[in-house]
């Protein structure tokens, strides 16, 4: 199981990171749920402040669920959990922004 935060600027742009495993895949701030994580809504919060050094403090409403169904090289299903709405300042998002567009 996997969580991750829905991030939007405050024009309600959406956020996302690109993939560090594929250049094409784009996706939410997250991760796999870890030991010691109550819900996955910690988690989500975990792997935010871990990957990009965000802190949500706010009350936990699921966006949506998604499920991965087997396949090769991961042969097991897998069920994320995304959580929403997160709006961030332009400063909190500008570090991760890059200039001029893409």
């Amino acid at each position: 199981m996997y969580a991750a935060l829905y991030f939007t600027d405050v024009d309600g742009n959406p956020f996302a990171l690109r993939s560090a495993r594929s250049v094409e895949a784009w996706q939410f701030p997250g991760g796999n749920v870890e030991h010691g994580d109550v819900t996955p809504f910690d988690t989500a919060i975990r792997e935010c402040q871990e990957e990009i050094c965000l802190e949500f403090q706010g009350i936990p409403r699921l966006l949506l669920t998604h499920f991965l169904a087997p396949r090769p090289g991961w042969p097991c299903a897998k069920v994320g959990l995304c959580g929403f709405p997160v709006r961030a300042r332009p400063r909190d998002l500008s570090r991760y922004l890059i200039p001029g567009g893409w």
